[in-house]
């Protein structure tokens, strides 16, 4: 389920670029090329060969995973992010080589850097099957390999889980892992971890494995608390990752790994520190320090609108509800704290006594936003912004009543609902 603020239509369009300029410099994406930098600015030595190299092949294609957070994802705007894409413009940078991100499954690039469409592949953990692909760079991280499973068998012995199921995602070196050392475990293919995660949620597999960062900002940025880690790989040695250089292309190896031998231990630490997306990594100054570009005509609009009344849930915490004195709190409201230091502008709370009073408020015209999800009543005539939170939906029961597969198995069933929401 996705989070947006509602706008009245039309004359609210101006108010909306806004919002998704706001969105957009309040993202956690970091940019080497910022003023207030966290790298170096230097080129890496390279010999006359390397640079011939460089001039005679002017661009080149690297697949990055959509879905392997903090490392490799994709952003609010659908573009590459992750520490992985900003050590790959640093290494950029300090190169000279022109290196263009290509978002896609591991599993599809895979099979197109094994098809020759591309020249490099990040992500990579060393197989022997996978020597005959092309050239391994040195390792640029490690990572430390857990497994997960269901809150509810924490407490049991690993031994006793070894016969169970897990849920790995389709291509993964994980796979080979499990196989070989853990030959009695039901290997689970799924298409992506957020997809193995559910899979346990779900009943439909008791573990999954793979590295602690990843699957711990997930289950952060899911909200997710069913999942626990129950096992560390650490006496196996943590994991390298390393980038996949094509075959026959020696020189581009050696020009990677210049570049990667350029980036300090400190510098890494920033990338990751930037993408975690967990409370610690969250920095306030550095979000409110960005500045906002807005046109001329944005920049009139708020001149003559500096208040904006805005309506909301008064009982939905932790994103937004009222509190025993009346006060509007939560996350949506913090949100909107920041967002009226950072255009100068007053955000009038008007929120009704129930949700349906709020919803009522809007479709009147009383207020100019709602804090709203998508697919509701109130998107008649109005504007969404961009996406600001998001959050799995959940269907809550009785202890004794069974699991819960899919919606059809309880078709049947009698379900409490809450007029007027969004999945409603």
């Amino acid at each position: 389920m996705s989070f947006y603020l509602l706008l009245k239509a039309p004359s609210f369009m101006s108010f909306r670029l806004i919002l998704f300029i706001f969105f957009i410099a309040s993202s956690n994406s970091l940019d080497v090329n910022a003023g207030n930098r966290v790298v170096a600015p230097f080129k890496v030595l390279l010999t006359p060969q390397e640079k011939a190299w460089i001039a005679n092949n002017p661009r080149l294609v690297v697949r990055t995973s959509s879905n392997w957070p903090p490392f490799e994802y994709k952003d609010i705007n659908g573009n590459p992010a992750g520490s992985t894409i900003d050590m790959l413009s640093v290494i950029a940078e300090r190169t000279g080589l022109n290196i263009e991100p290509q978002m896609g499954a591991w599993p599809d690039n895979l099979r197109a850097f094994k098809d020759g469409d591309v020249d490099l592949l990040v992500g990579v953990k060393y197989l022997n099957t996978r020597e005959n692909l092309g050239q391994y760079s040195d390792n640029y991280t490690e990572v430390l390999d857990y497994f997960f499973a269901h809150k509810s068998l924490k407490d049991v012995p690993f031994e006793q889980l070894t016969h169970k199921r897990i849920a790995i995602p389709k291509a993964y070196a994980t796979q080979q892992f499990i196989r070989r050392n853990f030959p009695t475990l039901e290997i689970v293919e799924v298409d992506s971890l957020y997809d193995a995660v559910d899979k346990v949620i779900e009943g439909k597999a008791e573990l999954l494995f793979n590295n602690y960062q990843t699957v711990s900002y997930i289950l952060h940025q899911e909200s997710i608390t069913e999942v626990v880690p129950i096992k560390s790989m650490r006496h196996t040695g943590k994991s390298p990752i390393h980038i996949l250089v094509k075959k026959n292309a020696p020189i581009l190896t050696s020009i990677i790994n210049k570049g990667l031998a350029s980036i300090t231990l400190t510098e890494k630490e920033k990338f990751t520190q930037a993408h975690m997306g967990l409370g610690k990594s969250i920095n306030l100054e550095r979000i409110s320090g960005n500045e906002l570009v807005l046109s001329a005509q944005e920049k009139e609009y708020l001149a003559e609108n500096p208040t904006i009344t805005l309506t909301g849930d008064p009982q939905w915490l932790p994103y937004e509800g009222i509190d025993s004195q009346g006060n509007y709190i939560g996350i949506v409201a913090d949100i909107l704290d920041i967002f009226e230091r950072r255009l100068g502008i007053t955000i009038e709370r008007n929120i009704g006594a129930t949700w349906q009073d709020s919803v009522s408020l809007f479709q009147r015209k009383k207020v100019d936003l709602i804090s709203e999800t998508f697919n509701s009543n109130s998107t008649e005539k109005s504007i969404h912004s961009n996406v600001y939170l998001s959050s799995p939906i959940v269907i809550v029961m009785r202890d004794d009543q069974r699991y819960v597969s899919d919606l059809h198995s309880i078709s049947h069933l009698k379900m409490a609902l809450i007029r007027d929401y969004g999945y409603t």
